[in-house]
């Protein structure tokens, strides 16, 4: 069995936990949003779209989601 270690991090100012080499598409899923409707910064940076499925989430980032909402 692989190892199996957790990391944690911020998001939104608030400490969430995963493991070791999840890419933030899937924390996006699995926090069930859409990642074509959130805009993402990491570290003060701003992640393109196209990086989320391969941008591994590291202990200690601190990471930013805004949530797109439709309406008029």
């Amino acid at each position: 069995m692989g190892n199996q270690e957790n990391i944690s991090f911020a998001v939104n100012g608030l400490q969430a936990i995963c493991r070791k080499g999840l890419t933030l598409e899937d924390y996006l899923v699995g926090a069930e949003l859409e990642p074509h409707k959130v805009l993402v910064e990491i570290n003060g940076q701003i992640l393109r779209a196209e990086a989320f499925g391969t941008y591994e989430l590291n202990a200690g980032d601190q990471v930013e989601i805004i949530h797109f909402v439709g309406g008029g």
